[in-house]
């Protein structure tokens, strides 16, 4: 399939900030935008974790934009003493834009049964009630008084510069002879990181992140072999954490011979309390390039990273199989119209094992022969999540586009489809790019 997939890949061990990849490959703007919403902490944030922030990026000046996470479930910050008579609602979106010297937000509720497993959330198939506007300029404190109204806690916001005064700008290193690594800040939250492939082989898939070693934060501590503190006052300094992989998981390399990568970053942010207040903590020094995957198998940097990678695309292009022979046995139907058929689909897929058989665990195995027996044993699962998520990417695709598909309704729904060209365009034809009336591989 054409379609670019992401994949988040945990650490465990000794993290001590984020880096997020957004799943793009466009390159970021050059435009710095103004203006960023801080979100305090709340009851659902670890203890003594600081404040978020949402750069309001410069297209939000002539469109309303949407704040992202959407709250739902235990996010939603209740009122303890609601009134029982007000309908609670199931979630919360921020609406807001900029105009002028001023950012206008206006808090959205949801009413509906949610899922709260969901990989989305299809807020167009819930009710929406708008609160009241508000706006505030520079430095201003912002209450959403409102939303009391619909039985949830006031939540206080402040209009920040999108621009930090100290950006983050670590440095970058590379376990890739073959590919180097440049980052440069955007704004507060955000920064592009550009990989270059200096190879002649195409990359189909890499990961970077942060460092697990304290160290490159410059902490005089004493450490552990991890490079954690083993000291009480700075244990707090450095937490498990993630890094982000970046996979092609189709039929597109993601690097070819000689390019390069760009794309959105978003460090994250480390807080601790210092004389009763939260001081916002510096991000490691160093962003690194741990591992790259290129299209004949081959691997540079760290193995046991390298066969994660390989792994979850083994597990994804094994379930990809699975699915597509369903897919054809369901679109061969000519009696079932396509909202019905997509419902079959996604309970058929939803039944799908996610356990790799022993021959998929054979050929990973032959092809990470220097691994660990405990390595292997960790790389293995990847094979699991692979699956799994192959299988949950295409039941949240048909789920979304359910209001899109084709039916008896009169007029045509907007922007309608079939269910062909709505699978079509998540598995592709290899020979045929676009040009498939039915998914094939």
């Amino acid at each position: 399939m054409n379609t670019r997939i992401f994949v988040r890949f945990l650490v465990l061990g000794c993290v001590c900030a984020v880096v997020g990849v957004a799943q793009t490959t466009a390159p970021a703007t050059s435009a710095k935008p103004r203006f960023a919403i801080e979100f305090p902490a709340d009851k659902t944030s670890p203890p003594d974790f600081g404040p978020r922030y949402q750069t309001i990026p410069d297209y939000c000046n002539t469109v309303v934009c949407q704040s992202l996470p959407v709250r739902y479930g235990e996010n939603l910050p209740r009122l303890a003493n609601a009134d029982p008579a007000i309908r609670q609602p199931s979630a919360l979106v921020l609406e807001y834009k900029a105009e002028g010297d001023q950012v206008l937000i206006t808090p959205v509720v949801y009413y509906g049964e949610i899922d709260a497993k969901a990989a989305s959330i299809p807020l167009d198939t819930l009710e929406k009630q708008r609160l009241e506007t508000y706006s505030g300029k520079l430095n201003d404190t912002i209450t959403l008084s409102a939303l009391a109204q619909v039985g949830l806690e006031p939540m206080t916001l402040k209009i920040v510069s999108a621009q930090s005064e100290h950006p983050y700008q670590p440095l970058t290193r590379s376990n890739a002879p073959s590919l180097d690594m440049e980052y440069a800040p955007l704004d507060r939250t955000s920064g592009t990181v550009t990989i270059h492939n200096r190879s002649s082989k195409a990359v189909v898939a890499l990961r970077f992140g942060s460092p697990s070693d304290c160290k490159d934060r410059g902490d005089s501590h004493d450490s552990d072999s991890a490079g954690c503190p083993t000291d009480e006052s700075s244990s707090d300094d450095c937490n498990d954490g993630w890094s982000e992989g970046v996979a092609n998981g189709g039929l597109k390399d993601l690097i070819a011979p000689g390019a390069s990568y760009q794309g959105p970053v978003s460090p994250g942010q480390s807080w601790k309390k210092v004389n009763g207040e939260m001081v916002e903590q510096p991000l490691p020094a160093y962003l690194t390039l741990e591992a790259v995957l290129f299209a004949d198998g081959s691997y540079e940097g760290d193995v046991k990273a390298a066969a994660e990678m390989a792994a979850n695309q083994d597990g994804k292009a094994a379930q990809r199989e699975h699915i597509l022979r369903l897919i054809e046995t369901n679109l061969a139907d000519t009696q079932t119209d396509d909202v019905t058929k997509a419902g079959l689909i996604r309970a058929a897929v939803k039944q799908l094992t996610e356990e790799p058989d022993a021959q998929m665990i054979a050929n990973f195995r032959s092809q990470f022969p220097s691994l660990s027996d405990s390595d292997f044993a960790d790389a293995k699962n990847f094979l699991s999540i692979g699956m799994k998520n192959e299988k949950e990417g295409l039941d949240s695709a048909i789920k979304m586009n359910e209001n899109l598909l084709a039916s008896d309704s009169k007029p045509p729904k907007k922007h309608q489809m079939t269910l062909a060209q709505l699978l079509a365009t998540i598995y592709v034809h290899d020979d045929q790019p676009g040009a498939s009336s039915h998914p094939t591989n």
